[in-house]
């Protein structure tokens, strides 16, 4: 389940908080400007594919998915 927390002037897409890292995404390890709790995620894909998106996840999910696929 994800919800939408709104968009800022400017950019393009809202901004999507996930509960878990969808299958096929990964947590962005090098990304300093998330907000307090959450990690930014990522499709795994290049970031110039038409098919690149990204959102947010609750800290605890981002590190879980990180001991499990590192």
């Amino acid at each position: 389940m994800a919800k939408v927390i709104g968009t800022k002037e400017g950019y393009c897409s809202p901004i999507i908080v996930y509960d878990s890292v969808p299958e096929g995404w990964k947590v962005m390890t090098g990304a300093v400007n998330h907000p307090n709790g959450y990690r930014w995620i990522c499709k795994n894909v290049s970031i110039f594919s038409k098919d690149y998106e990204h959102g947010l996840v609750p800290e605890d999910e981002a590190i879980e998915w990180l001991m499990k696929n590192t």
